[in-house]
């Protein structure tokens, strides 16, 4: 964690893997360079980055092991969680499961995508007691949508998306950022004009400039809340709240 952290500033601790890394790479890296940026290593620093009003710090967390006991998932994600961020000055913590995740090759039935499915919600559930611990709101990203979704991957995918937005919906100190709404087609995949290759999952830089707007005006309303005292549920990012142009599926 850095030494030294921008003061006035509205901090968030921005915890993920491979598409929470890129994003970082898309802030800090000159645009040519981007494109590369999620497979390979660069010696430019990006792990930290503010604008405006806001300092976003990476935090990686390592991928639950969904072949490992169900008592054991997520626990070294939950570990790295703790040991990046356990004392930090965060104002917000972003956490969010990486597309692979949903991606398991085991999930072919109804018992695998059920008992995966539990150890998802367990494992949001104890990241929301460890923001809890920290005096932070939680900011959820829910399933990130892939270019061919399988059938039962994408039903994890939708259920564990309606149990996120019904679990922030009864807790207060809870968000979730709809990044699934925000860069779907029509039928439930990931719009092929946002993906990084015709075969990569990974977003490009318009994907990003989706993302980009939907936050910044989440943490607006975050941060006005606070301002003005004002109790209730942190205001909820979907697809409705960006302005961005979705452009149909297809378009180039």
């Amino acid at each position: 964690m850095p030494k030294h952290k921008p003061e006035g500033k509205y901090r968030v601790a921005m915890a993920g893997r491979s598409v929470m890394r890129q994003w970082f790479k898309y802030w800090n890296y000159p645009r040519a360079l981007s494109r590369y940026a999620v497979h390979f290593p660069w010696p430019i620093p990006w792990k930290e980055y503010a604008r405006d009003e806001y300092y976003f710090q990476y935090v990686q967390i390592v991928q639950p092991r969904a072949d490992g006991p169900g008592e054991a998932y997520g626990q070294e994600a939950l570990a790295a969680l703790r040991r990046q961020v356990s004392g930090e000055r965060f104002d917000a913590l972003f956490f969010k499961l990486c597309y692979i995740d949903f991606q398991d090759k085991r999930i072919r039935d109804e018992g695998t995508l059920r008992e995966l499915f539990g150890r998802m919600r367990t494992l949001l559930e104890k990241v929301h007691a460890f923001a809890g611990e920290q005096g932070v709101p939680l900011i959820a990203g829910n399933a990130l949508p892939v270019l061919a979704p399988a059938e039962h991957a994408q039903r994890l995918r939708r259920e564990y998306n309606a149990w996120l937005a019904e679990y922030a919906a009864k807790h207060r100190d809870t968000a979730v950022f709809d990044q699934f709404g925000l860069l779907t087609d029509s039928g439930g995949g990931l719009r092929r004009e946002l993906a990084r290759g015709p075969f990569d999952n990974h977003l490009n830089d318009r994907a990003y400039e989706i993302l980009d707007e939907s936050l910044l005006l989440m943490l607006s309303g975050l941060r006005q809340k606070v301002r003005n005292g004002v109790t209730g549920p942190v205001p909820t990012a979907d697809a409705s709240a960006s302005t961005a142009p979705a452009a149909s599926p297809g378009t180039p």
